[in-house]
């Protein structure tokens, strides 16, 4: 039992949420649906239970085109390596004007087209384990340049990914924590604050 006694919401007192590494904020927030331009950060790869391998594309918000307000907050996508569903991986290309040919299993070939440039993109529902996250979809042409501005947002986004791989990397590790065991894994590590 873990109250001895009745829970009384009126009278629990909210503790501050703690900066995190270096005195920042915490800055994760659910992301908000609708059209945001978006710049690759990094690409990994991992398998899914299926046996499909897979690329989990990070990007970062440097133009939200809603009044959500989410610039500097980054997002993933998933792209199947496989040849029935390589469709996606050339809309993308095509979306960010990269009609050279790559080496999908070239790590540096894949970097090289993720930061190539901005895509505009909508963020769509995924419905994943009772949770409504946003992800993106529906790749298209960037409708602007490339603004110096978003320079700063992509360090951030960089950033804030660094700092989700070390967690979920941490999560993973942990036996008593009910992670998974291996990089491999289908499914994200179970984390609450951080929306994808």
């Amino acid at each position: 039992m873990l109250f001895r006694s009745k829970f009384d919401p009126s009278k629990y007192e909210e503790k501050p949420r703690v900066p995190q590494g270096n005195g920042e904020p915490k800055q994760y927030k659910q992301l908000g649906p609708g059209k945001k331009t978006l710049h690759g950060i990094t690409a990994e790869r991992w398998t899914a239970k299926s046996g499909t391998p897979m690329l989990k594309v990070w990007f970062v918000v440097v133009k939200d085109h809603t009044t959500n307000g989410d610039e500097g907050q980054v997002c993933s996508c998933n792209f199947a390596v496989t040849d029935k569903a390589i469709f996606r991986w050339a809309r993308f290309c095509r979306a960010i004007k990269w009609d050279k040919a790559h080496d999908l299993n070239n790590d540096q070939d894949v970097e090289n087209v993720v930061g190539s440039g901005p895509v505009d993109a909508m963020l769509v529902p995924n419905e994943w384990n009772g949770k409504t996250t946003y992800q993106p979809d529906e790749f298209a042409v960037c409708e602007g340049e490339f603004d110096p501005a978003w320079d700063a947002l992509i360090e951030r986004g960089t950033q804030s990914v660094e700092r989700i791989r070390a967690k979920s990397a941490q999560y993973r590790s942990e036996p008593s924590s009910g992670g998974y065991s291996a990089s491999t894994a289908s499914a994200p590590a179970v984390d609450d604050d951080i929306p994808f």
